[in-house]
């Protein structure tokens, strides 16, 4: 069974979407309780799988830019905190 392009693009770019919307929330979260918005252990597994695949092993369009874009929400996570 294949999958056609068009959904393939719609489901890529609708995950980038919603966890883009949850990075803003955690975002959000961490500067009204003046912490991070998810555990330290969570983040820094996250920060090192984004950056990985936005300059290691990227992917190809749209889920690089996306991966690519995560990996800034997670920096300003990281420099939101420590400028409280």
């Amino acid at each position: 069974m294949t999958i056609s392009p068009q959904i393939t693009w719609s489901l890529q770019i609708g995950s980038g979407f919603f966890w883009t919307v949850v990075y803003i929330l955690i975002i959000k979260l961490g500067f009204q309780e003046k912490t991070y918005g998810i555990p330290k252990t969570a983040l820094c597994a996250n920060l090192s799988w984004e950056f990985i695949f936005s300059f290691i092993h990227p992917h190809d369009v749209p889920r690089g830019a996306i991966a690519s874009q995560a990996f800034r929400r997670f920096i300003s996570i990281l420099l939101g905190f420590h400028s409280i």
